[in-house]
């Protein structure tokens, strides 16, 4: 999407593709977790079937969730938005990281269920307060450049 609409593959293309890259981690090994007996009858070799006591599982989410905070502060860094997208980005990275270390202590249903919807909800959040902040980003034209000519009919 980013190239299409900038015809550049720039650092804001791989600043959003690495969150959504590392984003995916804790959220679909919430949803493994919960139905993991489902995956092993059906034969699928998931993490948390393979790693019954859910450790490893645990700390990937706990490490995925973490790499979330400053991977949504390089996005302010990059220019991409400004210190309002910054403090929602600190703060929903925060709410991954603690709904992944409550699933950690409990490994229970309940606490992968939450931390699934915590990161239902990350990712629209996230990129709502990026397209609300834009209007504090001094150089806009790092997002996209739009070139209109003065005169449209004339240009045909």
């Amino acid at each position: 999407g980013w190239t299409a609409a900038t015809g550049s593959l720039d650092y804001g293309a791989w600043i959003l593709g690495a969150i959504l890259f590392v984003w995916q981690i804790p959220h679909f090994l919430a949803l493994a977790w919960l139905y993991r007996e489902d995956y092993a009858q059906g034969g699928f070799r998931m993490l948390p079937i393979i790693d019954p006591s859910g450790r490893t599982t645990c700390q990937l989410i706990v490490l995925y969730s973490l790499a979330l905070i400053p991977l949504g502060l390089a996005a302010t860094i990059a220019g991409l938005a400004g210190w309002l997208y910054a403090l929602g980005s600190i703060l929903l990275g925060i709410a991954m990281v603690f709904e992944g270390v409550r699933f950690s202590v409990r490994r229970r249903n309940t606490d992968a269920r939450r931390l699934f919807l915590a990161s239902i909800l990350y990712l629209p959040l996230l990129l709502a307060f990026m397209v609300a902040d834009q209007g504090s980003v001094h150089d806009c034209q790092t997002i996209a450049e739009v070139t209109i000519p003065s005169d449209p009919i004339d240009s045909l």
